[in-house]
């Protein structure tokens, strides 16, 4: 038998009945021996958990504090670069998509949004207020109180909308 051979010790059983098994080299040691698996594991975390994952040991608060870890856990949260843009035009229902990547032939190109955007059967369109990873944060604009507005997430790709307000845009008379 190894000297890095696992053994177990069966405590009594405790007041609900229960065994309180304990390993002299778990699994969870031998992986909280190497730094690269355990940084790895960490860049996973969301960053509430993180924070509190510094008070398990100084060994820990070291590596979660390291520039590097620090660089490491920014990229895992943000992997994919940005590949473009949508431009609008002066009248505010032309779209260009400008592509960031210089092997895009369509880099450039006037992109199929069926504009004005008419989803939400509202008659004078949508306005695309922001958009991030392919979808569309679109407003109503069909009134100009901000009260008053719908917003709406819509993926060109699909053609497909979600309501995010359910405050209205309708006429009150």
């Amino acid at each position: 038998m190894s000297s890095r051979s696992r053994t177990r010790t069966i405590a009594p059983r405790s007041a609900r009945g229960h065994r309180n098994v304990r390993f002299s080299s778990s699994s969870a040691e031998i992986v909280a021996d190497l730094d690269d698996v355990l940084l790895q594991i960490l860049s996973f975390l969301p960053v509430k958990t993180l924070l509190r994952s510094k008070r398990v040991s100084k060994r820990w608060l070291s590596l979660i504090t390291n520039p590097d870890f620090s660089n490491r856990f920014i990229k895992s949260k943000h992997p994919l670069p940005i590949s473009g843009f949508f431009l609008q035009g002066t009248r505010g229902t032309e779209y260009r998509f400008v592509s960031l990547d210089d092997d895009d032939v369509a880099s450039n190109e006037r992109v199929s949004l069926s504009l004005p955007l008419r989803f939400a059967d509202h008659p004078a369109g949508m306005i695309i207020m922001q958009s991030t990873n392919g979808l569309l944060l679109c407003k109503c604009s069909c009134s100009s109180q901000q009260f008053n507005t719908n917003y709406y997430v819509y993926n060109p790709v699909t053609k497909q909308n979600t309501l995010l307000c359910h405050r209205c845009c309708e006429r009150r008379d």
